[in-house]
């Protein structure tokens, strides 16, 4: 699909959970992750996995493979996918990957391949789908209009760019939409404005995301919740509906009657919206990844030496090439500053 404006970037599922009760030996692989402590990695039919952290009640014992995590019980398992699996693989190389793995975990070791129809047994328990969009201005709460009950809005930190408008509810469906230039800086994304620079000829856009939030119940109402009915159409109509259930008009109604109103240019081109998933190149993210881990790491290290040295010139000349700390940085640093400093 070609991206069908400028103003639209990429458009596609965001997060993903899964849920499956039949196809894998779960009883088996309840005892084999118990062997493992959190954090410990092992190799199970050439397939490296993780032990970690298991947070939910009704499955106690918890894998990571790339970026899926896999929490298992007795009887059953919950899937989740994170962001970062799509943003290199696109939706449908993500379930195919998803596929090949189950069906390592499947087979006892050194079994023989059998073809398991794991996009029936599989169910969507939740699904986010999103549209990343360049908008230069910011939006008006009063132009909004939706059927949705709830609604509001709340910033993260001091930065008005953190701003989120939400609507619906978390339970059932829920609609954001924030100013994802600013969250990146958060999220460690900013692998990401390497494909809006080579989408928009710019890196400093100010970029939106709009992301439409489909739980259980809501993905009942719709339709079947079998994995293997949402392809590219079936994601299509879930994109519809949600752009159906929150509009932006061209201006505030007077007595705060929107349906006589036009939408606004920019929920036009998302209405039409075919814009191209996100392919990001696993370099780009671990470059990403360094970056920011060696900018922590300086901060931790200027607040560790401003608390033990009296002088700068007791920090190690290590410590000083590493972290290119200057004297007058160092001298700018006081106690107080010390405890604004990122933990």
């Amino acid at each position: 699909m070609s991206v069908a404006t400028d103003t639209i970037i990429a458009k596609g599922v965001d997060s993903l959970y899964l849920y499956i009760d039949e196809g894998l030996p779960f009883s088996q692989l309840n005892a084999l992750f118990r062997e493992y402590q959190f954090g410990d990695d092992f190799v199970y039919n050439g397939l490296r996995l993780t032990r970690a952290k298991a947070y939910l009640k009704t499955y106690p014992l918890s894998v990571r493979i790339g970026p899926f995590t896999l929490f298992v019980n007795a009887t059953s398992a919950y899937i989740q996918v994170s962001s970062l699996g799509f943003e290199m693989r696109g939706f449908q190389g993500v379930l195919y990957w998803l596929r090949d793995i189950l069906t390592i975990l499947s087979r006892p070791p050194g079994a023989e391949t059998q073809a398991i129809p794991w996009f029936d047994y599989l169910k969507v328990s939740r699904i986010d789908v999103f549209c990343d969009f360049v908008f230069n201005g910011d939006f008006n709460p009063d132009q909004f209009k939706s059927q949705l009950k709830r609604r509001g809005f709340f910033v993260s930190g001091k930065d008005e760019e953190g701003k989120t408008y939400y609507f619906g509810s978390r339970s059932l469906f829920c609609i954001r939409l924030y100013v994802k230039s600013a969250e990146i800086e958060h999220s460690q994304k900013t692998y990401l404005k390497a494909d809006w620079k080579e989408k928009t000829g710019s890196e400093e856009n100010r970029v939106w995301r709009l992301e439409f939030e489909f739980r259980k119940k809501k993905l009942e109402q719709i339709g079947p919740r079998a994995l293997s009915v949402f392809d590219d159409t079936y994601l299509e109509i879930l994109w519809q509906y949600g752009i159906e259930q929150l509009q932006y008009m061209a201006r505030v109604a007077e007595n705060r009657n929107l349906h006589k109103e036009q939408l606004h240019p920019i929920w036009k081109d998302l209405t039409k919206a075919l814009g191209n998933e996100y392919i990001i190149d696993l370099h780009q993210v671990k470059s990403c990844s360094l970056d920011y881990r060696y900018m922590m790491a300086r901060k931790y290290m200027l607040s560790y030496y401003a608390l033990k040295a009296e002088t700068y010139e007791d920090i190690p000349q290590e410590i000083l090439r590493m972290f290119k700390i200057t004297e007058d940085e160092f001298n700018r640093v006081n106690i107080t500053d010390v405890w604004k400093l990122p933990r």
